[in-house]
């Protein structure tokens, strides 16, 4: 329904402290629903415009390359105005002088005349700011917001849009990690594709051993062996073998003089004199019965990725230009079947490492409990890393200490706070710098103590970097053998670090906002019932998640001199902005209630006028207010698309409602009241829909199961049918609420 008497948006409300918070809480829990770039950019420009009253606005993107501001979000703008704006350099427009100032800039009057020309010959407006979005004073984008000549941006609004635009730049930052990272998964999904279609479908062993006999029938030996080169340590591992190993100890051996020479140049040779091989090369076969070895790099661009043996057991066999020849040949392929599977595996790490990390950035995106999330960090990275253990650790700056968020064993208490100096382990902290080490020395005892009990010899300690600032630390680490951590796994380190850091910052915003809402809520919800003499109270709230504990139910009593008041509402939604409206409601209720000669219809429609004017166009209020004469027990009350009181009794059943609109949809809604006598020892039940919309796959909990529930009920204590209410609808939904339940149970003696 359209929403009748004056336009909000044709004038604004001013701004108080309380409204400028909910407007912050609004729009950011608005833009933190979504994760997708353009989804961020559209919400966040409609929720803006929508806080301050304007039709029209648009929103850009810096390219650094191009060194532009690039249109990507617009509301209510001219098709012509934006053939002429898709792009913006330095100091063209509101947007551009924005972009070089990095402050917000909101024209005068006479600045109006000569920048905002094009708004005004298109749309008929002007440029009221120009907010540029900062991220460590680097500029991510600009919003341009658009109004008519007469309106004036205020000192308040100024405030707010630099708070939110300092909140889009990590809503921006969060959504372009995710998209880069999704973008990385997905070519590296290809790529492996491509490299798995041209490799063989044999495994890889299988193909070199293949190739080893095939390379005896060609050159007419008896015994072949191929081992793999390693460039980094000079080792070489036995991969195909015919013989017992002799000088191999777990076939891995270094490269001897000799054969180091011959894997550095390159080049097949057949050695006929066996002196000419040192104590130090080693031999696949028995020495004793090697007369005559041909030794063949494995060559791939460039590159020695091992070495084919091929010899006939005590003869001195002389090899033939041919056969030297063919053996290259078996070479070239086995060397090919090397580098792709060196190709196939570290494409495989690849898309593990960007899966990793895609599920780091949907842990930051849906994890806001700070300890829970860097509980799951601190499990993913061993797993991405290839180590048995991790500690994360967070940093206070202000007094240089760290407190152990997941401490490495059971032993250390969460959270145990340490004191660090200046020396290796500090320099993480001070200098942000990446540090794999076997020196614990300068480690806090509790931590040195527990990896010295684990036999860990190295370790990697990684800054939780956020900007500038570290925030913490990630350490890892193998217990009881030692790790040498290679660039690759410090790299990837760096980036679970980078991502935990966002977390960090990310759980604390949402803690100190879930704080605020919590206070809110908790001054809404009564603790303790009223005493009033025939009339006994229960009730109970329960919310649809363990973290997203703020909801829009609400209730609450009111002696009003012989009478008690009561109602029971539902706010649509969740979070702070849900709680913030229920807060206004219930207030507003309040205030009307203790006026002279007042009825639940007057209070009701008082209310709706109220509300109305506060609250946007989607946002509704569901409400049941009643007024019980405590010496004739007649309850009047008012249900506006509120569920119906439940009257238990010897014939338990609904109260009639009228169905009428919820409060906020109609300013001169004119609603109806209702009269129902509760007969002695009864039940008046009032709940919110979060109850009867209980699920449990596709079936609900729904009004006759209600029904049934409650006349299964046997006793005179409401708490306890209140109880007794709540466990059979999370035993039928599994404990899992998809909203919010508040239950109140009035017992007339």
């Amino acid at each position: 329904m359209a929403k009748s008497g004056p336009n909000p948006k044709s004038s604004p409300q001013p701004l108080t402290r309380d409204v400028e918070m909910n407007t912050l809480s609004r729009i950011m829990a608005k833009v933190g629903q979504h994760i997708e770039l353009d989804s961020v950019f559209e919400t966040a420009l409609r929720e803006l415009c929508s806080a301050f009253g304007l039709d029209a606005g648009c929103l850009y993107i810096f390219d650094e390359s191009a060194r532009e501001l690039k249109l990507k979000a617009q509301i209510g703008v001219d098709s012509a105005f934006l053939e002429e704006r898709k792009t913006l350099k330095f100091g063209e427009g509101c947007a551009g002088t924005a972009l070089v100032t990095k402050e917000v800039f909101a024209p005068t009057k006479t600045e109006t005349r000569f920048i905002c020309k094009a708004e005004k010959d298109f749309m008929g407006q002007s440029c009221l700011a120009a907010i540029p979005i900062l991220s460590e004073n680097k500029v991510l984008g600009v919003l341009e917001l658009f109004g008519p000549a007469s309106r004036r941006i205020t000192s308040q609004e100024s405030e707010l849009v630099e708070i939110i635009s300092k909140q889009l730049a990590i809503a921006i930052t969060n959504a372009s990690t995710y998209r880069d990272l999704r973008f990385a998964l997905e070519n590296t999904k290809k790529l492996l594709r491509a490299t798995e279609t041209t490799t063989a479908t044999l495994e890889f062993r299988t193909i070199l051993e293949y190739l080893a006999k095939l390379a005896s029938e060609l050159t007419r030996v008896s015994r072949t062996a191929i081992a793999l080169y390693d460039q980094k340590t000079k080792d070489i591992e036995l991969a195909v073998t015919p013989t017992p190993l002799v000088d191999f100890e777990n076939r891995r051996s270094p490269a001897g003089p000799f054969l180091q020479k011959i894997l550095e140049i390159g080049q097949t040779v057949a050695v006929y004199d066996l002196s000419d091989l040192s104590d130090d090369d080693p031999m696949p076969m028995d020495k004793e019965s090697v007369k005559s070895i041909l030794i063949v790099p494995l060559r791939f661009a460039g590159q020695t990725l091992g070495v084919l043996y091929l010899d006939e057991p005590n003869t001195n066999h002389v090899f033939t230009a041919f056969e030297i020849e063919l053996a290259e040949g078996i070479a070239r392929h086995a060397a090919g079947a090397i580098q792709n599977t060196r190709s196939l595996e570290s494409n495989q790490r690849a898309l593990a490492n960007a899966e990793g990390l895609l599920q780091a950035a949907q842990m930051i995106a849906t994890i806001s409990d700070p300890d829970l999330l860097l509980n799951q960090l601190a499990g993913l990275a061993p797993k991405l890393i290839g180590t048995t253990g991790s500690t994360i650790l967070l940093y206070e700056h202000t007094t240089d200490e760290i407190q152990i968020a997941v401490p490495p064993d059971r032993q250390i208490p969460k959270d145990t706070i340490c004191k660090i100096g200046d020396d290796l382990f500090g320099m993480v902290f001070h200098q942000g710098k990446t540090v794999a080490t076997g020196d614990l020395s300068t480690f806090p005892e509790p931590l040195r103590v527990s990896m010295l009990r684990d036999n860990v010899e190295q370790v990697l300690l990684t800054p939780m970097h956020y900007g500038a600032e570290v925030v913490g630390a990630l350490i890892l680490y193998d217990v009881n053998r030692r790790h040498e951590f290679t660039p690759e796994e410090m790299s990837l380190a760096e980036a679970i670090a980078y991502h935990a850091a966002i977390g960090v910052i990310n759980a604390r915003s949402f803690s100190e906002q879930r704080r605020i809402a919590e206070t809110l809520q908790q001054s809404f919800i009564p603790t303790h019932p009223p005493e009033i003499p025939g009339l006994e109270f229960g009730f109970d709230y329960r919310a649809a998640s363990e973290y997203a504990f703020v909801g829009g139910d609400f209730y609450d009593f009111l002696e009003i001199d012989d009478q008690l008041g009561v109602y029971m509402g539902d706010v649509c939604g969740h979070g702070i902005e849900a709680t913030s409206i229920a807060a206004m409601v219930k207030s507003t209720l309040r205030a009307f209630a203790f006026e002279h000669k007042s009825t639940p219809v007057s209070i009701v429609k008082k209310t709706n006028k109220v509300v109305t004017k506060q609250i946007l166009d989607h946002q509704f209020i569901t409400l049941n207010y009643g007024v019980l004469d405590l010496s004739k027990r007649i309850y009047k009350y008012v249900s506006t698309g509120h569920p119906p009181p439940l009257l238990i009794h010897q014939k338990t059943r609904f109260l009639d409602v009228i169905p009428q609109v919820p409060l906020g949809m109609e300013e001169s809604t004119a609603y109806r009241q209702q009269t129902a006598v509760l007969p002695k020892n009864s039940f008046l039940l009032l709940y919110t829909d979060g109850l009867i919309e209980a699920r449990f796959g596709d079936q609900f909990f729904g009004l006759q199961r209600l029904l049934e529930v409650a006349r299964d009920f046997r006793g005179s204590d409401p708490q306890a049918l209140v109880d007794f209410i709540l466990t059979k609808v999370e035993d039928f939904s599994d404990y899992t609420l998809a909203d919010d339940i508040a239950l109140l149970a009035i017992h007339v003696k």
